[in-house]
């Protein structure tokens, strides 16, 4: 393909990886989130967490937000947990606040997260999360007897945009952004959109019937790969 393609991004890129993606001057790459995330800033939660630091306990993390929500409530204090929690962006900035040595386990996608904890016999854990978080891991854990404490430490709101420039692809990043894009738009069935995980592509298919490509890691980075190979080496 000779041609420049149109790519909307509906979530925040790292700048190193929008630079790469169109380093080329083959990608014209759109930035436009469509959700907004904020921490829970509340007296009783930052002391709760503050009191769950001294506390040997088993912390679970989905997402890089529910890291950086429990680490500025902790201040910079250490803790004694064991975290279980999904890899790259989460896993990475779980590496930016906390003892790498603390991480036991991480995994692809919730539901293979859930399925390791039950299968070590974890009795009791912690989720740290967002407002909007999947059923799935919860479920799970409690369907198979183990204790969850769910600790909701960030809100994500929708925030809308009309999009009018036609895309090539569309890159998706939570389920939240698939319901904020598809509640003002509609993309028409040769579009391509590409979702960072399953629970990700399971809401694009209650809306489009285009072609979905999931990345087979929960990265930004791999997505960029995955809109390379898609459109240039195919």
């Amino acid at each position: 393909m000779n041609r420049t393609i149109s790519i909307l991004c509906t979530g925040h890129l790292p700048a190193h990886v929008a630079d790469e993606a169109t380093a080329s001057g083959k990608v014209r790459l759109d930035v436009i989130p469509f959700i907004d995330i904020t921490h829970v800033d509340s007296y009783d939660m930052t002391a709760h967490i503050s009191e769950l630091a001294a506390k040997d306990l088993n912390a679970v993390f989905t997402s890089s937000n529910g890291v950086e929500a429990v680490a500025a409530m902790l201040g910079g204090k250490d803790t004694k947990w064991k975290i279980f929690c999904l890899g790259n962006k989460t896993k990475n900035t779980v590496y930016q606040y906390f003892d790498k040595n603390k991480i036991l386990s991480e995994c692809d996608n919730a539901q293979q997260l859930a399925d390791m904890l039950i299968g070590l016999r974890v009795k009791d854990v912690t989720f740290f999360c967002g407002d909007s978080r999947m059923d799935i891991l919860p479920h799970a854990l409690a369907g198979a007897g183990v204790k969850v404490e769910e600790l909701v430490v960030y809100n994500t709101t929708e925030t809308p945009h009309v999009i009018s420039t036609g895309y090539d692809g569309v890159l998706f990043f939570s389920p939240s952004a698939v319901r904020s894009f598809f509640s003002v738009n509609t993309l028409g069935a040769d579009a391509v959109l590409f979702a960072i995980g399953d629970t990700t592509a399971a809401e694009i298919m209650r809306y489009s019937k285009a072609k979905i490509i999931i990345s087979p890691s929960p990265s930004k980075e791999e997505m960029i790969n995955d809109v390379v190979n898609y459109f240039f080496i195919k």
